[in-house]
């Protein structure tokens, strides 16, 4: 499976399930600006604003975002909020890419919460800001 992304890369938030979770808590007016320019990057990529607005609905409900085959061609994904602030705000999402979420998903999904959760947990026992990274 070819490697899209690299260190201090950007994707399209609608094509990948980090970009998923992150537009799902994103304020409106970043929603509304992807919205706008929802580009296809294959033929499975979301490029309905309704269909995309009832996957981050969905997204918001269950805790994580799929994907599948929506920014490359054989490769899924499954992302996870992580939260550090008192509130609960998303900070930040982790996920991975695999070929086939059809058998493991439920156990990637446990495991990126479990993660996620020790992330946030590590960020708030440090005092770190939304502007701050651990590292």
């Amino acid at each position: 499976m070819p490697v899209v992304s690299r260190v201090g890369g950007r994707l399209p938030l609608h094509a990948t399930g980090v970009g998923k979770v992150l537009l799902a808590w994103a304020p409106e007016d970043v929603q509304r600006e992807v919205f706008a320019s929802l580009t296809p990057l294959t033929r499975h990529t979301i490029v309905q604003p309704g269909l995309l607005r009832e996957q981050l609905a969905r997204v918001r409900s269950e805790g994580y975002a799929q994907t599948v085959e929506e920014m490359t061609l054989g490769a899924c994904s499954v992302a996870v909020p992580v939260r550090c602030r008192p509130d609960g705000a998303v900070v930040a999402a982790l996920g991975v890419v695999v070929a086939d979420l059809r058998r493991g998903r439920s156990r990637l999904v446990s495991a990126l919460q479990v993660t996620a959760a020790g992330i946030g947990r590590s960020w708030a026992a440090n005092g770190l800001s939304l502007s701050e990274s651990p590292g």
